[in-house]
């Protein structure tokens, strides 16, 4: 089984997006969960 996984799609210069990474990350190592970060300005999918 694959171990579980939270995308957060951010934007450079983004305070929603810093704000959401710093609550991701928190909850993230409380569950021990892995975090991926998209930069939806760089990535063409």
């Amino acid at each position: 089984m694959a171990a579980a996984r939270i995308t957060l799609f951010t934007r450079p210069g983004c305070h929603l997006c810093d704000t959401a990474r710093e609550v991701v990350n928190a909850v993230a190592a409380e569950c021990a969960v892995g975090v991926q970060e998209v930069d939806i300005t760089t990535d063409p999918d």
